[in-house]
C-alpha cells in the first residue's frame, strides 16, 4: 500500500475514533493524562491517532470471554520492542466503535478478517517528539499497600 494511502486510511480512522470519544473532556477527577494534552483536552488534535503514521489493530473472536483481556496483554507485549528501539507508542481504545463504522466495516472485509472476530485495541507507533527517553517521573510513597 502506497505511503500516501496509510496516511489517508490512518488520518480517517483517527478521525472516526475521535468522533467516538463522542466529546468527552477531561474534569478534576477524570482524565487521560496530567502530563499531555489528549483528545479529551484539545480540539486542535484531530485524530484519535494523534497523526502517529503507523497504526496496529488487534482484533479478536466476539465471542471468546477473554478476548479484550487477551488483547490488552498483547499489545503491551507488541509495545515492548518499539520501546526498545527508541520508537514512541500508545495503546488507543475504542477499536470496536471505530471499526463498526461503515469505513471500518469495509476495510475488515478487505482485510479478510473473519466476521467473527471484532476489532479490540489500536497501538499507535512513531518517533516522539522531544527528548527521548523521558526523564523517569519521581516516585510516591505509598502507591502500593500490601495486605496481610
Amino acid at each position: 500500500m502506497a505511503d500516501t494511502v496509510k496516511t489517508l486510511l490512518n488520518a480517517a480512522l483517527g478521525k472516526i475514533n475521535k468522533a467516538a470519544f463522542n466529546g468527552r473532556m477531561s474534569t478534576g477527577t477524570a482524565y487521560i493524562s496530567k502530563e499531555q494534552s489528549s483528545i479529551a483536552d484539545s480540539a486542535a488534535i484531530q485524530s484519535g491517532f494523534y497523526n502517529a503514521p503507523t497504526v496496529l489493530t488487534l482484533f479478536a473472536p466476539k465471542n471468546f470471554l477473554y478476548s479484550s483481556a487477551d488483547s490488552y496483554i498483547a499489545a503491551q507485549n507488541i509495545m515492548l520492542a518499539p520501546h526498545s528501539l527508541g520508537l514512541g507508542f500508545c495503546m488507543v481504545a475504542r477499536a470496536e466503535d471505530t471499526f463498526s463504522s461503515e469505513l471500518g466495516q469495509r476495510l475488515q472485509k478487505e482485510w479478510g478478517i473473519d466476521e467473527a472476530c471484532e476489532a479490540k485495541i489500536h497501538i499507535t507507533l512513531g518517533y516522539p517528539a522531544g527528548d527521548t527517553p523521558a526523564t523517569a517521573k519521581p516516585r510516591k510513597e505509598n502507591r502500593i499497600v500490601r495486605v496481610s
